[in-house]
């Protein structure tokens, strides 16, 4: 399957419906992209904004996975080392500027 923006819709959508049947608030444990979907323009960062956009529609609560880590994170240093800022990758900071203000 396209893991696309309707294909992606489609499975939130069904937790959000579940959420509100049964008067319950529903949570997205953790969602993110390796390093790698960020390169070569693979679409990580569409990805990412589908699903943040997604969320917020449907009212589903999120955290994204994760702050700081080699292969994941928006800081791509190694993780047991503070966060360096020339480690940032550029790319989805910006894209969480714009959508979690």
């Amino acid at each position: 399957k396209a893991m696309n923006k309707t294909y992606l819709e489609t499975v939130i959508k069904n937790y959000a419906d579940f959420g509100k049947r049964n008067n319950v608030p529903v949570y997205m444990g953790e969602f993110g992209v390796a390093r790698a979907g960020f390169e070569n323009e693979r679409g990580a960062t569409q990805w990412v904004s589908d699903m943040l956009d997604l969320c917020y529609e449907y009212g589903v609560s999120f955290n994204y996975h994760t702050y700081h880590e080699e292969s994941f994170g928006l800081y791509r240093s190694k993780d047991t080392v503070l966060p360096d800022r020339k480690d940032i990758n550029e790319e989805l900071a910006q894209l969480f500027s714009e959508k979690l203000k």
